[in-house]
């Protein structure tokens, strides 16, 4: 015989009051015609003491606790068909001490289970005991499993805290992320690199999530996000985890950022214009303090055309900075040609467009040249 009380135990451990759980627990063993009638009633018995110590909430929570051992040891004492009449005596001697008492503590339990323990075999004393090791270490590491477990949702929700995140990223960051955590950062130090790096991602995919502020921080947001995705990928993906769930997710992850940065863009347009118009002024300011010093109104341009026609050759009359214009005019002062900066720096650079008197040396270089080639003698 064999009665599975820890099953039964766990079963019921749903109830929601004690008293409630008790009673079924009892009436359970009741009901068991694998428990002789000659040991029932003393089992039965307990039903007051343990309700008296079921104050202690260890009770529910601890396979060792000493009251559900002393369950325990008289359903395997009950397993003997063999003199159940002394048994049954040297039972209730032991359950007495138990009963009629007022009081009754966890060493009036433990004293009780001592006293069972003799009353069995040494084969099943054996089988007791290391029954209740083993479970009790594997009760150890489900509890260190627990809390680390409930550590990285602690660290995670620190990280979400008020934060919204759209439902296309719900299983990347409420599933996959915990589950890629638990299973890279078990046993390991927190300070481990997965664990930092998996914290330090999980904060930038919240963040690229959340309602955007400014302009700048859509461009941040915008400039990086494909970097990010794929690092999020490869990251991913040194777990055990289903390779093609975290491409999907990480998809999901991608079109949700995309969502976020259409809509600031949609709700801010004219703030994109103006940005825009404000990149092309600094561009083209740019490209004109890069262009060399010659380039200047007043001065004189051999401009290019094309390959099969010769060159124009017209005076530098206006640069227009926020259309990025040069105009050039002829020598009444009619405009003859307007280039862009870049397209003319461009020219300036492959030699098709060149300056006038680019070829004839000024005064004052070659006046340079002469004095150097002067030689120079020790007086």
């Amino acid at each position: 015989m064999e009665f599975h009380l820890e099953y039964m135990i766990i079963g019921l451990i749903m109830a929601t009051k004690t008293l409630q759980f008790i009673d079924m627990l009892f009436v359970s063993l009741k009901e068991d015609s694998s428990i002789p009638q000659e040991i029932k009633p003393y089992l039965i018995g307990l039903r007051s003491p343990v309700i008296k110590i079921s104050s202690d909430k260890k009770f529910f929570s601890d396979r060792s606790h000493p009251a559900r051992i002393t369950l325990l040891l008289l359903t395997k004492i009950s397993s003997s068909k063999e003199n159940l009449k002394d048994l049954s005596i040297n039972i209730s001697k032991i359950t007495d001490s138990l009963i009629h008492v007022n009081e009754v503590s966890l060493d009036d339990f433990i004293i009780a289970n001592r006293k069972l323990l003799t009353l069995i075999d040494e084969t099943d004393k054996n089988e007791v005991i290391n029954n209740y090791e083993i479970k009790d270490k594997q009760l150890l590491r489900k509890d260190e499993k627990d809390r680390f477990k409930q550590k990285i949702i602690t660290e995670l929700q620190k990280v979400i805290s008020n934060n919204s995140i759209p439902i296309l990223a719900h299983e990347l960051t409420l599933k996959i992320w915990p589950q890629f955590m638990y299973k890279k950062c078990y046993k390991k130090d927190i300070k481990s690199e997965y664990w930092v790096k998996g914290i330090d991602y999980f904060r930038i995919i919240i963040e690229y999530l959340q309602p955007i502020e400014d302009i700048s921080k859509w461009t941040d947001i915008n400039d990086n996000r494909l970097e990010l995705i794929k690092s999020i990928h490869e990251f991913l993906s040194e777990s055990d985890i289903d390779k093609k769930r975290i491409t999907i997710n990480t998809e999901a992850l991608k079109k949700a950022i995309s969502v976020n940065l259409n809509k600031f863009k949609h709700e801010n347009n004219s703030l994109f214009e103006k940005q825009a118009l404000e990149d092309k002024s600094n561009k083209y300011e740019s490209i004109l303090n890069e262009l060399p010093g010659y380039v200047k109104v007043g001065e004189w341009f051999d401009l290019y055309t094309s390959e099969k026609t010769a060159a124009n050759r017209l005076k530098l009359s206006l640069i227009i900075k926020e259309q990025g214009q040069l105009v050039f005019v002829d020598h009444r002062g009619i405009k003859g040609m307007v280039k862009d900066i870049d397209a003319f720096a461009e020219e300036l650079s492959r030699f098709l467009s060149k300056p006038v008197n680019s070829s004839k040396p000024k005064f004052v270089d070659t006046w340079n040249e002469l004095i150097e080639k002067i030689p120079k003698f020790r007086r």
